[in-house]
This record gives C-alpha cells, sequence and structure tokens, in this order.
C-alpha cells in the first residue's frame, strides 16, 4: 500500500469512535483515541523537509509545508518550487500553508520578512539556540527589537 492509499485511513482514529489499521509502513490494532480535534475534519496535515522528493510529497498529500535550516533566498526557492508542484497536481497552491525556521544564524529584519511574505511564506519560526542564560536573554532582546522594527515597517 502507497502512502497515498494510507494517509486517508490513518485520519480514522479523529473521526471514528474506534478503529484499526494494518498497512505497508505501519498497523495497530483496534484503538479509541479521545479527545477528538476539534478542527473539522481533521488538524492540518504538515509535511516538512526540503528535498524535491519532500516538497512532492507536500504538494501532493499535504495542507502544507513546514521548512527549515534555509536562507532567505533558499527559503523562497523552495516555496516557489511546493507551488509549483501544487500547481501540477491540480492543487490550489494559495490554499496550502508554508511556515519556515530560517537558520537560527540569520538576523530577521524587516526587508526580509516583507521577501518571505512576498515569496509565499505564511508564517516564520524563531528559534533560540543558546548554551548560556546571558545569551539567550541578549538573543531575545534582539528578537524583540526585530519584531518591533518590521511591526513599524509593514504594520
Amino acid at each position: 500500500m502507497s502512502l497515498t492509499a494510507s494517509l486517508p485511513k490513518a485520519k480514522l482514529p479523529w473521526a471514528e469512535e474506534k478503529t484499526a489499521f494494518s498497512g505497508e509502513f505501519c498497523s495497530f490494532p483496534t484503538l479509541y483515541s479521545y479527545p477528538k480535534p476539534v478542527q473539522k475534519p481533521h488538524p492540518p496535515i504538515i509535511f516538512g523537509g526540503g528535498s524535491a522528493a519532500a516538497l512532492r510529497c507536500a504538494a501532493r498529500l499535504g495542507d502544507g509545508w513546514y521548512g527549515m535550516e534555509s536562507t532567505v533566498e533558499e527559503t523562497i526557492a523552495q516555496v516557489a518550487e511546493f507551488r509549483s508542484y501544487a500547481a501540477e497536481y491540480g492543487r490550489n497552491p494559495d490554499s496550502l500553508q508554508v511556515s519556515m525556521a530560517l537558520r537560527p544564524d540569520i538576523r530577521l529584519g524587516a526587508d526580509a520578512v516583507k521577501r518571505l511574505a512576498d515569496g509565499g511564506v505564511h508564517q516564520v519560526i524563531l528559534r533560540a539556540f543558546a548554551p548560556t542564560a546571558q545569551e539567550i536573554i541578549r538573543m531575545l532582546e534582539t528578537m524583540s527589537r526585530d519584531i518591533i522594527e518590521v511591526a513599524a515597517r509593514i504594520g
């Protein structure tokens, strides 16, 4: 059974009172899954990864794509490729969500945020990696200044 055939069945625990599943990559006996999701018909299924295969999978099967560890320019190129695959599969690229966690060493100013938004990114996820509390504080202060700058410029 292919992933394409098994994905709808993987959603069954969200929709039915009890369910079981047996597939090529995953099997589980009868189970009950509670609480049921609030989102109808199910929570969004977001695929990640930067390879062409990952982008194609997200474009064909997902409700969106999550990229990470790329530069602004690489991200814009990946989003264009993702949207192209979605169109190729007969899907509306505008209906799919795109989230990105850039490399932690990239300073994200207003111009970069605008370029990402114009390139089709809906959500930028900021991550703080630092070995000491003082470095975390400095990073958060910088992020706060960047957020204020971005909000003022794209307001």
